[in-house]
């Protein structure tokens, strides 16, 4: 999944013109921090923050507080990994794409990220969930898969994440059955450490709280 297809139909950017009063409006509408600022061009000059704006009067135009520079964005190919690895370094709430002239192309917030997740195929098909730690120098994707197809079932999506310390990976699994005794069985019998397993209705429920917990984080 790349950016142009996650841009918001519904979140526009601030005008230099605005006032401060006016984009704090748009913040609290769009459940955003931030926003990237246009100028009379349509040109990306700068982004603006509720912290920032609670510093002005609220008729002060924001053009003439903004810090101008460099705009960190998205390319509208970008992967959504990589969106979501930049929204996590900037911990912004939404992220600007531009494309490669530099020209303003659309917004994405959060919210669009978690709801692409919310509705791809991984998340609707129904199957179990399935969280193993092993050593990185022992770590094979086709073995994994090996396990999983032994016992009659397939993987729908796979995560890798760090493990207890460097020297160990974590995989998080998706497989196609609510049964998974047997294999988690057969993971045990290769080695693997058993961390957590889930069926699709207690994934959901739980991938809903930790989003709930992070809006709160973020205060949107």
């Amino acid at each position: 999944m790349i950016a142009r297809a996650l841009i918001s139909e519904s979140i526009f950017p601030a005008k230099t013109t605005d006032t401060a009063q006016d984009v704090i409006d748009q913040l609290e509408i769009y459940r955003l921090n931030e926003l990237p600022v246009l100028d009379s061009d349509g040109e990306v000059v700068g982004i603006i923050n509720m912290k920032a704006l609670e510093t002005l009067l609220p008729e002060d135009q924001i053009g003439d507080h903004l810090h101008k520079g460099h705009i960190d964005h998205v390319a509208p190919i970008a992967h959504i990994y990589d969106i979501i690895k930049l929204l996590g370094e900037r911990s912004w709430t939404m992220m600007p794409v531009l494309n490669k002239e530099g020209k303003y192309r659309g917004i994405i917030s959060q919210e669009d990220i978690f709801r692409a997740f919310a509705t791809s195929f991984s998340v609707r098909e129904t199957g179990a969930i399935i969280v193993v730690e092993t050593k990185r120098t022992a770590y094979t994707m086709s073995e994994i898969a090996q396990i999983v197809e032994s016992e009659n079932a397939a993987i729908i999506s796979c995560y890798l994440s760090d493990g207890k310390d460097q020297d160990h990976i974590k995989i998080t699994l998706k497989v196609n059955r609510m049964d998974i005794q047997f294999v988690l069985a057969t993971f045990e019998r290769y080695g693997y450490d058993i961390i957590a397993s889930f069926t699709s209705n207690d994934y959901t429920d739980t991938l809903k709280d930790r989003y709930d917990h992070l809006m709160t984080y973020l205060n949107v």
